[in-house]
Parts: C-alpha cells; structure tokens; sequence
C-alpha cells in the first residue's frame, strides 16, 4: 500500500507539472516578431530579469551581486551564446524546484541571429512563469515599452544582469569543478585548432600552486580572453570588448564560470570558422579546488599564446619583415 500511495503521489505530481507548463505556455502570450531585432531581444531579456527578481524576492534569496564588466562592440552570436548559457542556468535552477529534469531546450541553429537569442530568452520566460505558477507567486511583470535605440551589447548586458540573479538563486551553487570542465572543454577546442594552424600541443601543464582564489583564476581568464581577442582579429573576426568595473566585491565561482563561459563561446565560434566537426564537452572532473582550476586555466593560455605566436610569424614572413 505505501508503495501504491507513492506512485499515485509521483503520478499526480507529474500530471500537475505538466498541466502547469501546458498552462504557463499558453497564457505567455507573447509572440516572436517576423524580424526579430536586438532591441525585441533587449525587451524580452529585462523582462526575464524583472522575473527572475520577483522569484528571486519571493524565494527568500539574497539580492544579486553587481555585474564585474561591461561590454562593447557585442555581435548577436555572442549575444547568443550569453543567452543559452543563462537558458542552461534555469534548466539547473529548475530541476532543483521540480527534480524535474527539462528537455526541451532549443538546439542551437546554424545563424545566430537576434531571432535566436530571442527564443533563448523565451525559452527562460517560460520556465520561469511555471515555476512562478506551482509556487502561486501571482505577481506578474509585463513586456516593457520597446527602445528602438538598444543595441546586442545592451541585451548582453541585460542578460548577465539576469544571469546574476540566477547565480544567487541557486542551492547547488556554481564550483569551480564546473569552471574546471568548462575550461577543459576549452582546452580540446585550443588543440583543435593549433592542429589546424600546425602548431603542437603544449608538453607540460603549469606548475600546481596551493591558495589560489576565484579571484586568481578570474583574473587568469581575462588574461586568456585578450589572447583570444587578438588570434580572432587576426582571422578577421570580430570579438566584444571587455571593460572590468572598478570595484571590491568578492569574486565567486559563478563569475568564473560567466567568464569561462564566454571563453568558451568565442574558440567555438573561431573553430566553427575552421571546421565542421564539433568537439565533445568535457566531462564532470570531481572535486576540484581553485588552484587546479587555476592551473587548467594557465595551461589554456599557454596554448593560446602559442597559436598567436605562429599567426604573428606568419604575418611577419608575408609582409616581408621575417
């Protein structure tokens, strides 16, 4: 009998979840535009965030920490990739509220237009307005007025603003086991394309060294990041502008992980320009500590700064000056 009573207990559970979202879904009402433009997208993700605030107040959870860095010069693909980063985060935030695991997360497409980053950010809505539903949270935001001037770096920054909010709203917060995958995930990519360039893979990894902080690994990733900027301009591709705001707020894993994040995004997209093949994302690592991370972190760089070393060869030979 109790196992009966268990069972029709789990049945009723899924049968109200899935009456929830069927419900949610349908009183959305908020319909994609035929040309979705970037301040459609702008509108959609302060939504998502004014959402996220109110589940976050009603939650109980501390309020969100500043956002560490501005953007410039953001393209939609990075803008992309900043949103399905924040669709992954509500995924995780979703299944801690439901234990209930979300498949129906948008594959992404082939042009990574506003309309896609769009779809991403509906996507959050959605799961946000459901959990809103099970836990009878009736305060409702509405779709602000549209500002016709907002640009992808506008709707990028609103959407880290966002993701913030989610950081903080978390019980199983980001680790820096998780920064350490992301990173990892990175390194295959780093090696992938030196193949392409003809350059080998780095021997040894940095030295380990104990007491290292998120802070540390943080400021390591930046490091990484300018390497990037400068391997994709010289493909010719362009890259956001990162601009570090002054200030002396803790830095956790989670702001790590954003960074890593976008790391990530930026070899993906410079691999994609090389390649059709795609590279597996790494596996769960277990139980790491910041100075493995950071140490992942250098040995990144490390390959990095090797392919920029050959593509500024060769651009000296082909000018002459080699």
């Amino acid at each position: 009998m109790p196992q009966r009573a268990m069972l029709l207990f789990f049945l009723l559970g899924l049968y109200s979840s899935v009456l929830f979202a069927d419900k949610t879904i349908a009183e959305l009402g908020i319909n994609q535009p035929k040309e979705t433009k970037p301040y459609h997208a702008y509108a959609l993700a302060t939504l998502v965030k004014q959402e996220l605030e109110t589940l976050r107040y009603a939650m109980g959870k501390p309020a969100a920490e500043d956002i560490l860095f501005v953007v410039e010069n953001a393209e939609p693909r990075e803008v992309y990739f900043q949103a399905n980063s924040l669709a992954k985060k509500m995924d995780r935030l979703y299944f801690e509220l439901t234990f209930t695991k979300s498949t129906d997360l948008i594959e992404r497409p082939k042009k990574l237009t506003p309309g896609a980053v769009w779809q991403q950010l509906h996507y959050v809505l959605i799961k946000i307005r459901e959990l809103k539903q099970r836990y009878q949270i009736s305060e409702k935001k509405e779709l602000p007025p549209l500002d016709r001037g907002k640009r992808p770096s506008d709707v990028y920054q609103m959407i880290m603003v966002a993701s913030q909010h989610l950081n903080v709203m978390l019980s199983q917060p980001y680790m820096p086991s998780d920064v350490f995958q992301e990173i990892t995930t990175s390194i295959y990519l780093s090696f992938r394309i030196n193949q392409k360039l003809g350059v080998s893979m780095a021997k040894e990894s940095p030295k380990w060294i104990g007491g290292k902080r998120p802070k540390d690994v943080y400021g390591e990733m930046l490091g990484v990041y300018a390497t990037i900027s400068q391997i994709m301009q010289k493909k010719g591709v362009n890259t956001l502008v990162l601009k570090p705001k002054q200030g002396s707020r803790n830095i956790y894993p989670g702001d790590v992980y954003d960074l890593a994040v976008l790391v990530n995004s930026q070899l993906t997209y410079l691999y994609s320009t090389m390649s059709e093949e795609s590279v597996h994302e790494a596996v769960y690592p277990g139980v790491k500590f910041p100075s493995h991370v950071y140490q992942r972190a250098e040995f990144l760089h490390l390959q990095l700064k090797e392919s920029l070393k050959i593509m500024d060869s060769r651009s000296s030979r082909l000018s002459g000056n080699g």
